[in-house]
């Protein structure tokens, strides 16, 4: 038998969806011990799927669908191994439904694969902490990474449901969206200023609709020049080797879509190796 469903305290009753609460349920399906549920008492909704890779680059958009697709034939491949298991998903419970918060790509692979059940970790909240919950911990998934952009609108639709132009929900700032959301202060900060300067027309932007207005336009590009220059001195590279990895990484991460892990891993082995990061260099021109 798996650990019970995580239930509110009091305290946290009086106070739902804060980010207290968020960050309690985040910790608790961590520990919690997987169960077994049947997945024909699953609720799968939209309204809880919350990626949306799409506002990624065309190059990074293809990527993802290609690391999707491939993603998905392992899934069931290895599924129709009646031993074989995956990470469990996570499910809230509201008001006697189960939805489904994270793991869509697996119980469709579970489906596919023709099981009966998945294992899973249950969490008690209200809707709201479950839509909150769909967006954070899809943020923490490595089975389908997020690339920069969905990060931030992700984090740009949180702000939107938290804060009205005005004033925060109860518990919620700027600072502690951004602490649970995994994303840059800044970057929320910039949000807020957004959202109080598109007003009621923000709820139907996207992020990168609402930062290419004239007023973000005139407070984002010096300020991002400001910040690729802070992040120029923290480099502090040793080498012209060191220089040309790093260039080389910084094309790579826009252009590729993989995940920090495994990019970390591929340009360690280069800066390791020059020689091997020429011959690499060298293939990839002579592609062109």
């Amino acid at each position: 038998m798996g650990s019970p469903a995580v239930e509110a305290t009091d305290q946290e009753t009086s106070n739902a969806n804060s980010p207290q609460r968020i960050q309690r349920l985040v910790a608790a399906a961590k520990e919690q011990q997987p169960t077994h549920t049947p997945m024909a008492s699953i609720e799968q909704s939209p309204r809880f799927q919350k990626r949306s890779p799409d506002v990624e680059g065309k190059a990074r958009q293809v990527a993802i669908r290609d690391a999707d697709k491939a993603m998905m034939e392992k899934f069931v491949s290895d599924l129709e191994n009646p031993e074989h298991t995956t990470d469990p998903v996570t499910l809230c419970r509201v008001n006697g439904a189960l939805i489904l918060v994270d793991g869509h790509h697996r119980l469709d692979a579970y489906r596919l694969a023709g099981r009966n059940d998945i294992p899973s970790r249950v969490l008690e909240t209200t809707e709201s902490e479950a839509h909150t919950l769909a967006s954070v911990m899809n943020g923490y998934s490595t089975t389908v990474p997020r690339g920069n952009e969905e990060r931030g609108e992700t984090a740009w639709r949180e702000v939107l449901d938290k804060y009205d132009g005005e004033s925060w929900e109860d518990g919620w700032s700027a600072r502690q969206l951004a602490k649970v959301m995994g994303v840059g202060s800044k970057t929320v900060d910039r949000m807020v200023k957004a959202r109080k300067a598109h007003g009621d027309g923000a709820d139907h932007m996207t992020w990168k609709q609402a930062r290419a207005s004239e007023f973000e336009r005139e407070y984002s590009s010096r300020d991002k020049v400001a910040g690729w220059i802070s992040a120029i001195d923290k480099i502090n590279a040793q080498s012209e080797h060191e220089v040309e990895v790093i260039i080389e990484l910084v094309r790579q991460c826009n252009e590729v879509y993989a995940g920090r892990e495994e990019m970390a891993d591929k340009f360690a082995a280069y800066l390791d190796d020059p020689k091997a990061f020429r011959d690499y260099h060298d293939e990839a021109l002579s592609s062109f």
